[in-house]
This record gives C-alpha cells, sequence and structure tokens, in this order.
C-alpha cells in the first residue's frame, strides 16, 4: 500500500502543531526527530571542543573550531524550534534518555566521550557531518576554509590517510 502522503514539504507551521491541527502522532514524533537531531548536534559539537585539545596538528585548529561553532549553531537552532513547539531543551535531552544508548546515537557518542586526534576526528566528519547530508540529499563541496595544506573531512591530511592506512590495515581495530 503506497504512504499517502497528508501535507505537501513545508506546508506545516508551528501555529498549525500548537493548535491542534497536526495528528497528535505525528507531532510526537516530529518531536522526538527535532529532539534526537538537536541532541546528535550538541554530541557533536562536545566532540569539536574536545578534538581542540588532543588533535596534535596546529594547521586544522581553525577548522575544528568553525565545525564546532557550526554545531553549537545548529543545535541552538533545533532547540528554538523545539522552544517554540512547547519543549525546552532539557525535557527534549530526556526524552532521549533511552534512544542516546542505541546504536544510532554510537558515533556522535563515541566523538563526545572517547574520541582523540585526527583518526576519530575525521571518522567523526564522515559518519557524522557527510551521512547526514547524504540522507538529506545534499552534496557536499570542499569547503573554502579546507586550503590545500589544511586537512577537512573530505581531504584529510597526508598524516591522517597514512594512520587510517594503518589502522585499517590492522583489521580496523580499536587501539
Amino acid at each position: 500500500m503506497p504512504v499517502r502522503r497528508e501535507f505537501p514539504p513545508g506546508a506545516i507551521e508551528t501555529a498549525d502543531v500548537k493548535e491542534g491541527r497536526i495528528e497528535p502522532h505525528y507531532v510526537k514524533i516530529l518531536m522526538r526527530l527535532l529532539s534526537a537531531h538537536a541532541l546528535a548536534e550538541k554530541l557533536t559539537a562536545i566532540g569539536y571542543e574536545h578534538a581542540l585539545t588532543t588533535v596534535a596538528n596546529a594547521e586544522i585548529r581553525p577548522a575544528i573550531q568553525k565545525n564546532l561553532a557550526e554545531e553549537r549553531k545548529h543545535a541552538k537552532l533545533v532547540y528554538h524550534i523545539l522552544e517554540e513547539l512547547g519543549m525546552n531543551e532539557a525535557r527534549a535531552d530526556r526524552s532521549m534518555i533511552t534512544a542516546v544508548k542505541s546504536p544510532s546515537f554510537e558515533a556522535p557518542r563515541h566523538f563526545a566521550e572517547r574520541a582523540e586526534g585526527e583518526i576519530d576526528l575525521v571518522m567523526a566528519s564522515i559518519s557524522l557531518d557527510m551521512t547526514g547530508l547524504l540522507m538529506i540529499g545534499v552534496k557536499r563541496r570542499r569547503s573554502t576554509s579546507c586550503s590545500r595544506r589544511a586537512s577537512c573531512a573530505m581531504r584529510p591530511s597526508s598524516s591522517v590517510r597514512s594512520a587510517l592506512t594503518r589502522h585499517c590495515a590492522n583489521g580496523c581495530r580499536a587501539q
């Protein structure tokens, strides 16, 4: 049976949700999706903050700082939307207590809690940023802040490439 779309993309406004014009089950799912998105952004920001203290390559520090600022901004925007819909940040985060322990949160949780060095930074960029963009159909272009000599998620520095190669040659086992 084909899925029937009740609303065209971009047709639902905050007022529709607040005034009860949207089916309650749909609103519940929407709030959970937004809460999950906000928490993933927050965990990723924590990971970039941690990366500032664990990545030795000074050339990529500006890229890390840029990514940290972007992730904080993204989290703030999603939490603002949730607030408009009647759910504050603490309540949104509490609603994700069980979900954050699931496999779908493993990458942001690992990055926030245990990531160290350039390999984890590259893997986080790929698993968090790239997959999110691919899921929504956005093709990522090389960033203008990613100079020829600096590393970024799409073009890791030679030291990161060689470290990744060694890591995967050992069966991609945690070291």
